[in-house]
């Protein structure tokens, strides 16, 4: 048993080179949504190599499959791409999420399992010479039970 999830696609919106005046900058406005639902997740199920045979945590890291411009900015994919900026995951409280790095699913109930959502939010980072172009990425969510 593991927990489902779906993919998420998340519009970034749409930006003028202009909007990112210096190395740092992130993109205007309001930042895009990006959460990630965790779905069905096992309570109570025996695996074996885990504390006491059960499931007692969830943990997390998100991938970027392309690789990073900076610490913690995703780097673009495909072909063509704008380059000078990649995208940058935000925690609920704001903070930078930092990517490659396992994370603890906060309120999982090993007892009972269920549904939780990890909420960030996304938006692009400067990170040198901007040109236009599509700016895709693509990150891997990857989960471990404990």
């Amino acid at each position: 048993m593991t927990c489902t999830t779906p993919d998420v696609n998340v519009p970034m919106g749409t930006f003028k080179t202009a909007d990112f005046p210096a190395i740092g900058s992130l993109s205007p406005g309001q930042a895009a949504p990006v959460n990630i639902q965790l779905l069905n997740c096992p309570g109570g199920a025996a695996v074996s190599g885990t504390q006491a045979g059960q499931i007692h945590s969830i943990q997390y890291r998100i991938d970027p499959t392309a690789g990073t411009l900076a610490t913690n900015v995703a780097a673009l994919t495909g072909t063509p791409s704008a380059t000078g900026v990649g995208i940058q995951l935000f925690t609920a409280s704001g903070g930078v999420f930092p990517l490659s790095t396992l994370q603890t699913l906060s309120g999982y109930n090993s007892a009972t399992g269920g549904n939780y959502t990890i909420p960030l939010t996304a938006r692009y980072y400067r990170t040198g010479p901007v040109t236009a172009g599509p700016a895709d990425t693509a990150m891997t969510l990857t989960i471990s039970y404990q």
